[in-house]
């Protein structure tokens, strides 16, 4: 598919900072700390926002704001999480904003996690809808994929889009990072906040590349970095698995083996947590329903009310049905 090569304008700054801009981050950010606790400084910036937001308006233009460090948690699950002051999150937040518009124009439309390409259902329908066409089929993706972006090459590809130095400096920034992790402090000198706004777009960005690979007459979508191809033949399937394993080691990145498949569509494949067959059949992928009985599991355990328990089971099932073209069998029985 013919790529735009539309750059980004270089007075993209201008429109971070007006009003319009700044004001929909705040309200996106404060949506999202709407149930922090009394001591969030999102208070704060909410309380005190009109001097605040000429304050950041001002540093933002004459190019000297700066990024604070980013707070290093994990949550009850014991995952990592990571939180940029209330500031920070709307500054990267309306940065994301106007970035995102462009980033469409340049980006392949079978990226479906950009906002406007369809997402996830847009991803599957599109697999659904072309099947029947093809004979194979390679799925993978990247082996921790924020965690292993190299910031040398994440800023070689923004250079050749972005040409508003302001804003390249707030991403160099926002990679090159300081965390604190209990009271330590660690200069990130590799990977990406997952979270952030402006992540999904370097994700985009960064596998460029890979779309450029896969000729019209194959198949492809990408989420994020998960990716499916299907070709007709054994040839163009050798011919793209080569291109794809230059495109990640010229990345520096490594394939996820353990999320790979590479074989016959008839055999049967899973993808962004969907089962898909020969014939058309959508099914759940075994991971997807392993996570929904876990889920509920852990739920009886919080000896959460029976409402609650049937909430999630509508909203789940909603979600697994919704979206989807009409002709797509998604087979769900049993589960409810």
């Amino acid at each position: 598919m013919k790529q735009n090569r539309k750059v980004f304008p270089s007075n993209l700054m201008s429109e971070v900072t007006s009003n319009t801009v700044l004001e929909m981050a705040l309200k996106q950010v404060s949506k999202c700390r709407e149930k922090d606790t009394h001591n969030s400084d999102i208070w704060h910036v909410r309380f005190y926002w009109p001097k605040i937001k000429e304050e950041v308006r001002h540093t933002l233009l004459n190019g000297t704001y700066q990024l604070s460090p980013v707070q290093v948690c994990g949550n009850k699950d014991g995952h990592r999480l990571t939180r940029w002051t209330a500031i920070d999150a709307i500054v990267l937040k309306a940065i994301s904003i106007v970035l995102t518009e462009p980033v469409q124009d340049h980006i392949d439309k079978r990226c479906y996690h950009i906002k406007g390409n369809g997402g996830v259902k847009g991803a599957i329908n599109k697999v659904h809808d072309f099947i029947k066409g093809y004979q194979f089929v390679v799925k993978s993706d990247i082996a921790d994929f924020y965690a292993s972006m190299n910031h040398q090459i994440v800023m070689e590809h923004c250079k050749q889009v972005i040409k508003d130095k302001s804003i390249l400096m707030i991403i160099q920034q926002y990679l090159t990072r300081v965390e604190i992790t209990h009271g330590d402090y660690d200069l990130i000198k590799e990977g990406i906040v997952k979270g952030c706004p402006l992540s999904p777009l370097m994700g985009a960005i960064m596998l460029k590349f890979l779309d450029k690979i896969v000729p019209g007459d194959c198949a492809y979508a990408r989420f994020m970095d998960d990716w499916l191809i299907l070709t007709k033949t054994r040839g163009q399937l050798r011919r793209i698995i080569k291109k794809m394993h230059r495109v990640v080691k010229n990345l520096k990145f490594k394939l996820a083996l353990d999320k790979t498949y590479i074989g016959r569509i008839k055999n049967g494949f899973d993808f962004l947590g969907y089962r898909f067959s020969k014939n058309g059949v959508i099914g759940l992928a075994q991971k997807t329903i392993d996570n929904y009985y876990n889920k509920i599991a852990t739920l009886y355990e919080q000896h959460r009310t029976d409402h609650d328990i049937s909430y999630y089971k509508r909203r789940w099932k909603s979600w697994a049905l919704g979206g989807l073209k009409g002709d797509a069998n998604v087979v769900v029985a049993g589960l409810f």
